[in-house]
């Protein structure tokens, strides 16, 4: 029974003839749950999907969660999966992912940013990893690497991109470009919307445009320097190009909240014509189809923070971890690695990013997908989006993003970087977190 004493009232464990399925966080606010039960399940593997992918609202995750936990168990018959999406469950808190994802009663596997992976690993809360299933994209593969080893298996990439459905941006590739392509745009509106304020997302940005404009320095490397102004700088005039007569709200934090991503404000906006481009990840683009009245070709580049065209962009990833307390030992550990097959197969990756499990219409998620065999499909093959991210941009000159985040860093970065950025842009909301001890 839950605890009612409790701040949070939620209900995390189900059990039925012998099963007790884990971290189920039931609340009654949040999203349901299913589970299958074919009478043949000997044990219970409690797995945590990554819940920033868009879906029709209308519809929500239900759909996606019964057709992967009836395919896996099809495949799998003496497992109960007990398979969560939750919005709710912050997998960007160092604490929340010590003491409750990974702890020795959270989930067996989860799909987590990779920023976390080498603090997790000496933490000693995941176990090596076994990536035996579809070849994963070398840039991928790198970033659940350390030392030779991988701790996880790499499920989804990403990465920065500008879109328009007005003109052919594909051509940008320099801030300079992008500079004179944002004068131009109408004055009678924003020039820009997307989401340029977070914890995250603020030194993502600068260690982004830092890398672009020092294209000899690791993302490491480019952490442990001093503050550059000039990246500083260029930060701080593409927050301008939100800017309009009722403020910027790129940049004060209205565009940062959980129902602008979950819905798509952020492309309502664009969509209604209140914006000339707009900035976000490749699956933003479900929403700016998903609101548009009027069918319309989306045309988009990756971010350009450097000066030269061929400057490393870096890319972002998640990957399937498996929890060494929970799940460090067989059968729980096989099953992980079945299940991380499964979830990373090129058949399964289809099934989500072309939204086979939304009503006839929607538009496809455009994930990036960190599966190469995805991008040989027919069907992934001709479709516009994807032709322009595997021809523009996968196969570019891409690198992973930092992946040894730890408190210490975060705040030393933001430390350095929101006293710069707020002297020239006084209205960007920048938060230093508070001091590790």
């Amino acid at each position: 029974p839950p605890s009612f004493k409790a701040n949070d009232h939620a209900l995390n464990s189900v059990d039925c003839g012998g099963l007790r399925t884990r971290a189920m966080n039931i609340t009654p606010d949040g999203p349901d749950r299913v589970l299958f039960l074919n009478g043949h399940q000997s044990r219970v593997l409690n797995a945590l999907l990554y819940a920033s992918i868009p879906t029709d609202p209308k519809a929500g995750f239900i759909p996606l969660v019964r057709w992967l936990v009836l395919s896996y168990q099809a495949a799998h018959p003496a497992v109960l999966l007990n398979l969560v999406i939750d919005p709710s469950i912050d997998v960007y808190s160092f604490d929340n992912l010590k003491h409750s994802v990974f702890s020795a009663t959270g989930f067996d596997i989860a799909e987590i940013d990779t920023v976390f992976v080498k603090w997790l690993k000496d933490q000693g809360l995941i176990t090596p990893a076994h990536i035996t299933g579809d070849k994963p994209w070398p840039v991928g593969k790198a970033a659940v690497t350390i030392d030779g080893q991988a701790y996880g298996v790499p499920s989804w990439l990403c990465s920065d991109f500008l879109f328009s459905t007005g003109s052919d941006v594909a051509s940008i590739k320099t801030f300079a470009d992008l500079q004179a392509f944002l004068d131009k745009a109408a004055k009678s509106r924003r020039v820009l919307v997307g989401d340029l304020y977070g914890t995250w997302t603020i030194p993502a940005f600068y260690l982004q445009a830092f890398v672009q404009n020092h294209a000899d320095m690791t993302p490491d490397a480019a952490a442990a320097a001093p503050i550059d102004n000039d990246v500083i700088a260029r930060l701080a005039k593409f927050g301008t190009y939100c800017s309009f007569s009722n403020g910027d709200p790129c940049i004060d934090g209205t565009f940062h909240s959980a129902n602008s991503a979950k819905d798509g404000a952020i492309e309502q906006d664009f969509d209604a014509e209140q914006a000339a481009t707009d900035l976000g990840f490749s699956e933003r683009s479900f929403f700016l189809a998903y609101y548009r009245s009027v069918p319309a070709a989306l045309s988009l580049t990756a971010m350009p923070w450097g000066d030269k065209p061929d400057t490393p962009r870096l890319v972002y990833s998640d990957a399937f971890l498996t929890n060494r307390a929970a799940c460090g030992k067989d059968p729980c550990e096989t099953d992980a690695v079945a299940f991380a097959n499964f979830m990373t197969a090129a058949a399964t990756k289809k099934y989500i990013a072309m939204t086979t499990d939304l009503p006839g219409g929607d538009p496809p998620r455009h994930l990036l997908v960190a599966t190469k065999p995805f991008y040989d499909d027919k069907n992934v093959k001709g479709d516009p989006v994807y032709a322009q991210l595997a021809t523009g941009f996968l196969n570019g000159n891409i690198q992973p993003y930092l992946t040894s985040f730890t408190p210490k860093l975060q705040y030393d970065l933001l430390s350095k970087i929101c006293p710069a950025l707020k002297k020239l842009s006084p209205g960007w909301k920048c938060k230093v977190p508070a001091k590790p001890e």
